[in-house]
């Protein structure tokens, strides 16, 4: 029991720094708080253990459970498809700079589908453990941008559930920031606060909704390399039997 303890404390310690592991544990918080808010007329900031046992029942939690994984693998990525639609078609994308597509040449270029058969036609492990890596590094941002935007979306469910009577995080964050006294508290909370809807905006809505491009994920710059694309080989052509070609036939023994 100690080890499987320990091994998920390790799991779950490896896993804090990652921007993705973050944007997910925010998403599920502040929808808890929201749901607290909006049933249970208290916040998350406020429930203690004893008003947990008496207010919350297993199966409360058990369908805000379900509840969470449907806004995390459905609502949220439908909602997400809509903005992406909507940004589309108001054209938005031309108020981003996408990457430079031509700041590489050609030459020293090498798409990933051209490396991945030069690692399988010459068993290079290398290539493939670099093919991996890039390929894992894409998914932690296509993670990123949807969890980001989860995040988003959840805050914005906060802000529609709170109100005066229940103070909810949302509600907590904007009196201090609106709050007359400036002080160390306020700042470090007003800072905070943008820099977080900034960078979710971005990675969620921007980066998240196809307004900026990575042309680079498809290839790999390599100056100078010597790795040509693999073609096969054309099959070769059968002869044709003719008359001149044709073996002669052998000669059968009857008895």
């Amino acid at each position: 029991m100690t080890s499987k303890t320990m091994s998920e404390t390790n799991s779950l310690m490896a896993n804090v720094d990652k921007s993705e592991y973050l944007a997910l544990v925010g998403t599920f918080t502040i929808l808890a708080d929201a749901a607290l808010v909006h049933f249970k007329g208290m916040s998350i900031i406020t429930i203690t253990s004893s008003t947990m046992m008496k207010n919350i029942s297993i199966g409360n939690g058990l369908v805000f459970l379900c509840f969470f994984s449907l806004f995390v693998v459905l609502i949220s990525p439908f909602s997400q498809w809509v903005t992406r639609y909507v940004m589309i078609e108001l054209n938005a994308w031309k108020l981003f700079p996408n990457e430079i597509r031509n700041k590489h040449h050609r030459k020293d270029k090498i798409f990933i589908s051209e490396f991945r058969a030069y690692a399988i036609r010459e068993n290079n492990s290398v290539a493939d453990t670099m093919i991996r890596k890039r390929e894992q590094q894409k998914l932690s941002r296509y993670r990123l941008e949807r969890y980001a935007f989860s995040f988003l979306l959840a805050t914005l469910i906060n802000i529609l559930v709170s109100h005066s009577d229940v103070s909810s995080i949302s509600w907590l964050i904007w009196n201090k920031i609106t709050s007359a006294d400036a002080t160390i508290e306020s700042l470090f909370i007003t800072l905070t606060t943008f820099i977080v809807i900034m960078v979710t905006t971005w990675w969620g809505v921007v980066s998240g909704c196809c307004l900026i491009s990575y042309p680079s994920d498809d290839y790999f710059y390599v100056p100078g390399h010597r790795i040509a694309a693999f073609e096969p080989e054309a099959p070769q052509p059968v002869p044709a039997i003719t008359a001149h070609n044709t073996p002669p036939a052998t000669p059968r023994h009857v008895d």
